[in-house]
């Protein structure tokens, strides 16, 4: 049972909870002035302390309550980081194997040069984004690589309409580097 004339809603770890509300200027603690509710001998004090805000553990020390939706655009690092992968893994097709990679994306490499564009377009290029998402995390990263997949993929709609014969391989590239771009979106927010 409670102490009489004490607080039955705080609980022994409520003064780190109202240190983090002093320190984030929301005042102390908001029940410190309510009269708690009287109650019956069956019933246990326990119905406030569910609407009361969880501490935080958030290292700055205020109160940030979890998003209880996902946006398409919200933070998820294991998607973003799948969209890494994958950028890794199509830089790394197009440095190892640019003969192969070349035929992939239709194009004809004209001799050693043609496969140097290939090996620094399709493989250097890739590799570096992807290794760059993947080390740094950063939100910067995974913007830029994702809109520039984005935009590829986007580019491919106007091409389906003016490039003839391109028509069933373009769609699938269109969703390709949508789907990579928008996979790396998900860690620029």
């Amino acid at each position: 049972m409670s102490t009489p004339g004490a607080n039955p809603c705080r609980r022994p770890d409520d003064h780190a909870w109202e240190t983090h509300r002093v320190a984030a200027g929301l005042g102390g603690d908001p029940f410190a002035h309510a009269e708690p509710p009287t109650p019956t001998p069956d019933e246990p004090v326990t119905w406030l302390k569910a609407a009361r805000p969880i501490p935080s553990k958030h290292p700055t020390g205020t109160n940030v309550m979890p998003q209880e939706t996902l946006s398409l655009f919200s933070p998820h690092p294991m998607l973003a980081t799948a969209g890494a992968v994958l950028c890794l893994g199509m830089g790394l097709l197009g440095a190892l194997f640019p003969v192969r990679a070349a035929r992939f994306v239709s194009v004809q490499p004209l001799g050693g040069l043609g496969l140097s564009e290939i090996r620094a377009t399709y493989g250097g290029l890739f590799i570096a984004m992807g290794v760059t998402c993947l080390m740094s995390q950063s939100p910067q990263a995974f913007l830029v690589a994702g809109a520039s997949w984005t935009g590829a993929g986007l580019m491919r709609f106007p091409s389906l309409l003016l490039d003839r014969g391109s028509f069933p391989k373009g769609l699938g590239g269109a969703a390709l580097e949508l789907g990579i771009g928008l996979l790396l979106l998900c860690g620029a927010a």
